[in-house]
C-alpha cells in the first residue's frame, strides 16, 4: 500500500506541479499581452497629442493670418478713403478754378 501512496502522491505532485507552471505561464503570456497593449494605448495617445498640437498651430497661424488679412484690409480703407478725399479736394478746386488760371 505504501507503494500505491507513493505512486499516487507522486502523481498529485505532479500534476500540481504542472497546474502550477501552467497558471504560471498563463500569468505572463496575460502580463506580456497586457504590457503590449499598454505600449500600443501609449502609441496611439502619442500620435493623438502630435496631432492636436499640430492642429492647435495650424488653427493659431490660421486665426492670426486672418487677423493679420483683417487689418491690412482695414489699413488699405482708410488708405482709400484719404486718397477719395484728396481727389474730391482736387475736382472740387479744379471745377472752382477760374479758367485764366486752369
Amino acid at each position: 500500500m505504501s507503494n500505491l501512496d507513493n505512486l499516487t502522491s507522486k502523481i498529485l505532485a505532479d500534476a500540481k506541479a504542472q497546474a502550477d507552471k501552467i497558471v504560471k505561464d498563463a500569468q505572463e503570456k496575460a502580463q506580456h499581452k497586457y504590457d503590449l497593449e499598454i505600449k500600443k494605448i501609449n502609441a496611439k495617445k502619442e500620435t493623438v497629442l502630435e496631432n492636436a498640437r499640430r492642429d492647435r498651430e495650424l488653427l493659431s497661424e490660421r486665426i492670426k493670418s486672418s487677423a493679420n488679412l483683417k487689418a491690412r484690409n482695414k489699413k488699405l480703407e482708410a488708405k482709400q478713403a484719404v486718397i477719395d478725399k484728396v481727389i474730391d479736394k482736387l475736382k472740387t478746386k479744379l471745377v472752382n478754378m477760374d479758367k485764366k488760371i486752369y
